[in-house]
């Protein structure tokens, strides 16, 4: 094959594929493996990088995701402002979220929380494990309180929808590794949902002003500008021009010259 690309596994590289380009697209923390056949190793982050630090740096670079913008475009609609949104796996900090609740409605009376997530699909995947049945069952519980709405698994289009009327966008992120990306914080970006977050892990790179989420809790909502390393939003068409055309290119440059 000219160009021969892997997604998150890398066991073809292991087992002596080869091409004329060799690429391996990570999206996880990975464990050390011989990448000796791989001319270019793409971390989605520069905090996915950091944390990918045993990969050669002459072969290692960063690639955003993009966004499919047009879509997202679509389906705007008005911006509501007693409205706030967590959509991420409900295991990155929706418990948090939801014990703080009845303080956070001290200061903000009119505020609502609305949470998507197919907590449905993640009892029947979780294949009877009764501690992931309990977890979702003890969430569930404390989403029965005043003011939270939980719209479960939505569509693609209602999510668009969701991002653009939400005034705030929430995460108090739990543990860095889980967001190597962040492609909720992004989209709710371009849907100018002010972030209210725990700024670790790839956040650092795909969030720019935000709410700090102990403040929010506290009662203030002013925003801290912390815009560096943050990677603007990008239609998989610029993704493409920008930086895999590229990388097309100079890797096959280098191999000539070589």
């Amino acid at each position: 094959d000219e160009f021969f690309i892997t997604f998150k596994d890398p066991s073809p590289w292991i087992d002596g594929a080869n091409g004329l380009l060799n690429i391996h697209w990570s999206c996880d923390v990975e464990p050390v493996w011989n990448t000796s056949r791989v001319h270019a190793f793409v971390n989605v982050s520069e905090y996915h990088q950091a944390r990918n630090p045993w990969v050669n740096p002459a072969i290692s670079g960063v690639i955003p995701f993009g966004i499919d913008l047009k879509h997202l475009h679509c389906y705007r609609v008005s911006k509501q402002m007693d409205t706030s949104l967590y959509c991420s796996s409900p295991d990155r900090g929706l418990e948090q979220l939801l014990l703080d609740w009845p303080k956070i409605k001290e200061h903000y009376k009119v505020l609502n929380l609305r949470v998507t997530y197919g907590m449905e699909k993640i009892k029947r995947f979780s294949q009877g494990n009764p501690q992931a049945i309990a977890f979702c069952n003890h969430l569930e519980k404390l989403m029965q309180q005043p003011g939270i709405t939980w719209l479960g698994e939505l569509s693609r289009n209602e999510m668009a929808k969701e991002y653009w009327q939400a005034y705030f966008w929430m995460l108090p992120l739990n543990r860095a590794d889980s967001e190597l990306f962040c492609l909720n914080a992004v989209k709710a970006r371009v849907a100018k949902a002010i972030p209210v977050v725990h700024k670790i892990g790839a956040l650092r790179n795909t969030v720019k002003e935000y709410v700090p989420y102990g403040r929010f809790v506290a009662g203030d909502v002013a925003e801290v500008d912390q815009a560096a390393h943050a990677v603007d939003p990008l239609s998989w068409d610029s993704v493409v021009a920008q930086y895999w055309i590229p990388l097309f290119e100079n890797s096959l440059s280098v191999k000539k010259v070589a």
